[in-house]
This record gives C-alpha cells, sequence and structure tokens, in this order.
C-alpha cells in the first residue's frame, strides 16, 4: 500500500514516543509518515544534550537536515540548517550531539544492498539562493538544490517565497512531493493555510493550490519517483480567497 496521503498536518502536534531500542534509543521522535510495505519513514527526532549513536552499516539511506541545535555526523559538523546523506552501509555514520541537544528532520529509505561511502554533508546556510529551473512558475520563487538522486532522479531542495508571492493556478506533479515548512505562510487553495511545522506526504496526481503567501516563506522538499514536473490547472473562484486571505494582513498599510 505504501505511504498514505497526508495533506497536512501540524509536524509538531505528532505524539512524541521515547525510543528505548534500535538506533534512536535516548531519543524522542515524531512520526510523520510511514510505508507500511518498505518501512521506509519520515521523522522529527530530538536527542538530548550529550547523545551519541553510531549508524555504521545501517542498511537504509537516509537524509537528515538539522532543525535546532549542535551536532556532528562522521565526525563533521553538523549543526541546524545543515543536510545530509547517508548512503546504506557506511561505515561513517557516526552521530554526537553538543550541549544545547539537537533536532533533526530524518528521512529514511527502504532496506538495499549496502553502497558504503562516507555522508555528503552541505550548510545550507552558506549556499545561495538560485532560479528553480521550472518552467511556468510565477517569478520569484528561489530554491537552493541539497541532491539529486543519480539512480531515479529524486530531488531535495529548499525553496523561499517572497512576501506577495502568488500562484493563481493549482499543480499536479507525476511524483510524490513531500514537505515541511520551515518558516512563513502559505495559502494552498481551499485546503487552508500551511505555516511553520506543517508537514505533508502528497501522493501522485494530487491538485493542489493556488498559492499565496503574506509574509514569505522557507520550505524544505522532497520528490519522489523523479524530478519535480508541473501539470496546471485553472481554479474558478481563486480570487476570493485571495481577497479574503490578504486582508488578514496587506501588504501596504498606510499609516493612520
Amino acid at each position: 500500500m505504501g505511504r498514505q496521503h497526508i495533506e497536512f498536518h501540524q509536524a509538531y502536534d505528532v505524539e512524541q514516543l521515547q525510543r528505548t531500542e534500535g538506533p534512536l534509543a535516548g531519543a524522542v521522535e515524531q512520526r510523520q509518515s510511514e510505508d507500511a510495505e518498505t518501512g521506509a519513514f519520515t521523522s522529527i527526532v530530538t536527542f538530548p544534550a550529550g547523545w551519541q549513536g553510531a549508524w555504521n552499516g545501517y542498511r537504509r539511506p537516509f537524509e537528515l537536515f538539522g532543525l535546532r541545535g549542535t551536532a556532528t555526523l562522521g565526525g563533521e559538523q553538523f549543526d541546524a540548517g545543515f543536510y545530509g546523506y547517508v548512503p546504506s552501509g557506511t561505515d561513517s555514520a557516526t552521530f554526537s550531539v553538543g550541549q544545547d541537544g539537537a533536532q533533526l528532520l530524518l528521512m529514511v529509505e527502504a532496506e538495499e544492498e549496502p553502497k558504503g561511502g562516507r555522508p555528503e554533508i552541505q550548510d545550507t546556510n552558506e549556499l545561495k539562493w538560485a532560479d528553480h529551473g521550472v518552467a511556468g512558475v510565477p517569478p520569484g520563487l528561489v530554491i537552493k538544490l541539497l541532491r539529486v538522486d543519480a539512480e531515479n532522479g529524486d530531488w531535495t531542495w529548499l525553496a523561499a517565497g517572497p512576501p506577495g508571492w502568488q500562484e493563481d493556478r493549482a499543480e499536479i506533479h507525476p511524483t510524490v512531493e513531500e514537505a515541511l515548512m520551515l518558516s512563513g505562510d502559505i495559502l494552498l487553495g481551499h485546503r487552508g493555510v500551511m505555516s511553520a511545522g506543517s508537514y505533508f506526504w502528497r501522493v501522485p496526481d494530487i491538485e493542489h493550490g493556488p498559492m499565496l503567501t503574506l509574509d514569505g516563506n522557507v520550505i524544505f522538499f522532497r520528490t519522489k519517483g523523479g524530478s519535480m514536473a508541473v501539470t496546471w490547472v485553472e481554479v474558478p473562484g481563486w480570487q476570493k480567497l485571495v481577497d479574503d486571505y490578504r486582508e488578514l494582513k496587506p501588504l501596504y498599510r498606510a499609516p493612520a
């Protein structure tokens, strides 16, 4: 059956589970979505100060994004805003947490034959925003492309929209799209307003949007099953939603 469609929930409202065994023993996990067939999952994991563990030899590749605190991965710095990809079977995946604790977005894939190699780490704080390269998207949206899977073309990226950015059409993607909103807001058509901490796992061919952000936003995204491709759909009556949402916080407010 795979993962169920989630559109969307507040990630920090998910039940906190104290892990006592396995690779996350001693940490608190909030599982956001899970594949019933393969055991792949996405979680927010909170580690106490001084936590240490080793994921060496783990037969599942995984991605992680630092949300809070300081840590090291494979002996390298891995703080808030750092992104990592850890191949299956690596022998260099020790993880140590600093004295303020740490919190990660953790995305674990299906088990596979070990490939080995070292973790790939990037400090996204130092990366520059760039054009997304997707034709037809309204101007203003920028991304930091973090990884493209060499085998299946999956993308992992950060996206940022400026205050007032708007897309009047709904979108449809042929791939899974997964996201955690890191900051800001976005009106997602009739589905409502996403805010910091909103999470979705969107299965292929689900219509979503149109979209409007009042304050701007930064969102962590992944696709599964290929790169980002978009089909647009016109949505009658969208302007009324826009007008109602804009009244909450006008872009320009004259002084009294």
